[in-house]
């Protein structure tokens, strides 16, 4: 119970007014710590002082969570105090006691009978048995043995300890109290009664108590075990936790037990639900399972270490290029694509006054070719198409090779672009914004509660832009998955799965072929929160669980269960060759311009016939 290092003593004589006045009934102060007191009502001044505690609500576990441990020398039992007449000393106690205003625990001993008495919850041994069980005991110097006499003792399970315990009988010095080979101090000052405040020993030995501990298992059909690792997709964030919770056991020698709940628990109403309302209410001293730093739970929970970071966002495959952008016209960029149109119509006017000067000089009766077919012709040899036929002039045919070579270079650059482009991924969507104004089809994990906390509490306008257009507007049913289901949709492209990222990273690597690992990508909809491990508010074990919890964290404990725990993001092995088959959405830019041109062939068609008509019509009048 007490260390054997070097401990400061502060000693309160009650028979001394000055020293009994000068206790602290401090309220606050006892809030800070879970507190043991030990009184022994033969002493002077005994009732005044509980008497006092009581007109400061100290027996109330709200204001000061303190356990009384009361010696009598009249044999009673708890069930005969909680029962007393109207002449006990105790009413006071009992009255607060009935109108279960009484929340402390209150231990009532007949100090005539020896025993021993652990510092952790055990059960009645047989009479005459010491049921020690390899749990550190104190005995006191007194007559007989009867273990049945002890009621049930919970003492003393803090990381600090403050205690004020009357004298006993066989102790010597008052400034030099003895302390024996279990560490337990003992003093007296014959028959005076001292109080003994220590508010320095740290414990870190919690003698196999049990302390309960509260976790979530948001998928409760895919739960196994909380340590199994094999499912770490399957709430992952309590796996972590419990991981330093059992280490905490080993740490500080005590059990937990779990109890499970469906969520974490947000305020409603003023009050909380599930994991958070089981800590504001003091069924569970701790959490088992990561919680978000969040300012509403402030006045329930003291957070006391974050070590780890949640990531929330969008995954998706990036779309290729060709479903983005016409890749038809990326090879070149706008200054080459108009030099080869220059070039063209360059050609064409050349052609065009060689025919003329020709027909003029040399061949009066030769027949010029139309445009059109001068295009064609033209056109045929850029495209590596051919001419239809072949030209007598030398001079025609000079131009003509070198057209050809010049098609022939710009062919070789154009075609090995477009191949790249079809096996390429596009970074058009790199931002929410881009994602609501794109076509990309959203899909939310189910069974996990913060995305729906995070729909709800969105406040920046481009967020909650995104959450109108992409989900509430199409329906729960048609945007919630599980989360194979979700991460298979992102293998055929065109679609984006929000979800926890570690979780999606494990099924990726799991489920995905090495090239499809390339082009991964996710979008973050909120800067990563804080996953915590909490205590409630007014634990005691708060100081001890931080010292420890930090201790694990700078021997490197939290970095390996991150490294046990989560996956990152899978990485692009393309090793060798894979082949990609070539879609409708990486030509469909084909098919549209050939549309525009059936479009324009249609219009110029019925130009033709027009202006046929009108020729004839003119003949006609001329003739």
């Amino acid at each position: 119970m007490f260390s054997k290092k070097k401990i400061q003593f502060n000693y309160y004589d009650l028979n001394n007014f000055n020293d009994f006045n000068n206790f602290s009934f401090d309220i606050f102060q006892w809030k800070l710590l879970k507190i043991g007191i030990i009184v022994d009502l033969k002493c002077p001044r005994s009732m005044t002082f509980l008497q006092k505690a009581s007109e400061k609500n100290l027996f109330i576990y709200e204001f000061a969570p303190i356990h009384w441990l009361i010696f009598t020398n009249n044999h009673v039992t708890r069930k005969q105090l909680i029962t007393m007449d109207d002449n006990n000393p105790l009413d006071f106690l009992m009255e607060s006691y009935d109108d279960k205003k009484f929340e402390n625990e209150l231990f009532v001993i007949n100090k005539k009978v020896n025993f021993d008495f652990f510092f952790n919850e055990t059960e009645k041994g047989e009479k005459g048995k010491n049921n020690n069980n390899n749990n550190r005991k104190v005995k006191l110097n007194v007559n007989e043995t009867d273990i049945n006499q002890i009621l049930h003792l919970t003492l003393l399970l803090d990381n600090k300890v403050t205690l004020s315990v009357p004298g006993f009988d066989n102790i010597t010095s008052r400034s030099n109290p003895k302390i024996d080979e279990n560490g337990i101090v003992f003093y007296e000052k014959n028959d005076d009664c001292l109080f003994k405040i220590n508010d320095t020993i740290i414990r870190k030995n919690f003698m196999g108590s049990l302390i309960r501990a509260g976790a979530t298992a948001f998928q409760p059909k895919a739960f196994t075990t909380i340590d199994d690792v094999s499912s770490r997709e399957v709430d992952v964030w309590a796996k972590m936790v419990y991981e330093h919770v059992k280490i905490l056991e080993q740490d500080l020698n005590f059990r937990s037990i779990i109890r499970y709940f469906n969520d974490v628990g947000y305020i409603k109403n003023g009050s909380f639900g599930h994991l958070m309302g089981s800590i504001q209410e003091k069924k569970s001293e701790i959490s088992a399972t990561g919680v978000l730093l969040r300012s509403d739970r402030f006045g329930i929970v003291d957070y006391i270490i974050c070590p780890f970071r949640l990531g929330v966002g969008l995954v998706f495959k990036e779309p290729s290029l060709p479903t983005v952008k016409n890749i038809f016209i990326l090879p070149f960029t706008g200054t080459v694509w108009i030099s080869i149109g220059i070039l063209f119509i360059i050609i064409i006017i050349f052609m065009r006054l060689r025919e003329i000067i020709i027909k003029k000089f040399l061949f009066k009766k030769m027949k010029l070719r139309n445009i059109s077919e001068l295009c064609m012709q033209i056109l045929g040899a850029i495209c590596q198409q051919g001419l239809t036929e072949n030209s007598k002039w030398t001079s025609d045919r000079v131009i003509i090779s070198f057209l050809l070579l010049t098609a022939l270079i710009l062919y070789f650059a154009y075609s090995a672009s477009i191949v790249t482009f079809l096996q390429s991924s596009s970074s058009a969507i790199s931002t929410i914004e881009d994602v609501t104004s794109s076509n990309l089809e959203v899909g939310v994990q189910a069974h996990f509660p913060y995305l729906d906390v995070l729909m709800k509490e969105a406040s920046h306008r481009i967020t909650k832009e995104y959450y109108k257009k992409k989900i509430f507007n199409k329906g729960r049913e048609n945007v919630y998955f599980e989360q194979r289901e979700g991460i298979n949709k992102i293998r055929t492209g065109l679609f984006a799965f929000e979800i926890e990222l570690n979780a999606g990273y494990k099924l990726i690597s799991q489920t995905f072929k090495d090239h499809e690992k390339c082009g991964i990508k996710e979008i973050l909809l909120v800067p990563k929160p804080f996953v915590c491990m909490a205590v409630s508010k007014t634990s005691s074990y708060r100081e001890i669980f931080a010292q420890r919890l930090v201790w694990q964290q700078e021997t490197g404990m939290f970095d390996r269960t991150i490294k046990k725990w989560s996956d990152e993001k899978p990485k692009c092995n393309m090793d060798r060759a894979t082949f990609i088959s070539v879609g409708y959405n990486e030509i469909n830019s084909i098919f549209i311009i050939f549309l525009y041109g059936l479009i324009i062939s249609i219009i110029i068609f019925f130009l033709e016939i027009f202006l046929f008509k009108i020729n004839n019509m003119s003949r006609k009048k001329t003739a």
